[in-house]
Parts: structure tokens; sequence; C-alpha cells
């Protein structure tokens, strides 16, 4: 339709536009306005239910994960000791650390699925952890520097 513009549109062209027969056209829809109208009604149907729903819930899920990511992150800096067990852990080829780690994981993944989501906010929190650790060890750091000084 975008192509002829003015002009009128025929069968044939969109025939040929379809790369399928006139008879084709009018065995599955029996006339061009027919066409016409369920071409219309499947892209509107599109744009309205489908892209708006999905993104409507994902806002949502958006949002309750960045609520419960900044409540962890609150509760990770109330807890240092966990915070420098979790830091001692990443990396660690010790089997203790290596169960903290795989807990630490376990725990993010959980937290995900309670939220709604997937392995995407899993690795977001572990995010918010780490962010905590650097966060513990930065304020660590300075505090020794000012009592070195």
């Amino acid at each position: 339709m975008t192509e002829s513009r003015a002009n009128p549109l025929s069968p044939s062209d969109i025939a040929r536009h379809a790369q399928v027969s006139k008879a084709l056209i009018y065995k599955h829809f029996g006339s061009l306005d027919a066409l016409v109208d369920d071409a219309i009604r499947s892209r509107l149907q599109l744009l309205e239910l489908g892209p708006q729903a999905d993104h409507e819930a994902e806002v949502e899920v958006l949002g309750h994960i960045l609520r419960v990511a900044s409540k962890l992150r609150e509760d990770a800096q109330n807890q240092p000791e966990l915070i420098d067990l979790i830091g001692w852990s990443f990396g660690n080829p010790d089997p203790r650390a290596v169960n903290v780690t795989e807990a630490v994981r376990g725990f993010c993944e959980e937290l995900a699925a309670r939220a709604g989501a997937g392995a995407e906010a899993a690795t977001f929190f572990l995010g918010v952890i780490t962010s905590a650790i650097c966060d513990r060890r930065q304020g660590t750091l300075e505090e020794a520097q000012k009592d070195g000084s």
C-alpha cells in the first residue's frame, strides 16, 4: 500500500509483492478489502498488545529488581563481617572459600527467581555484593592510610 501511494491497490500488485497467485489471495481472504483489513488489524495488535504489555511487565520487574538490589546493598553494608568473608572467598581456591562463593551465587540466583527475573538479575545482584566488597575495602584502606599518617 505504501508503495502504490495514491494509485489504487490491485490484487495483482499484492500477489506480485507477496510472491503468490491472485487465486490464493481470494481463496484465503475472499476479497481485497478483507486482506487489507486483516493486515491492518494484525499489525495494530502487534503494536498495541505485544510490545506495550511486554514493556509494562518488564518495567514492573525491573523496578522490583532495583528495589531488591537497593535493599541488598543496604543490608550488605550493615554486615561488614559477611562482606569481608565473601570478599575473601572470591577467587580463592581454598575449598571453604569455593563453598562460600557457591553459596553467594546460589543466593543471588534464588533472589533473582523470587524477583521474577532470570540469570541477568542474578548477575546484577552478584555485582551489587561485589560493589559492597569494593566499597568496604576502599573504606578500610582509607582508614589504614589515616592511621599511618
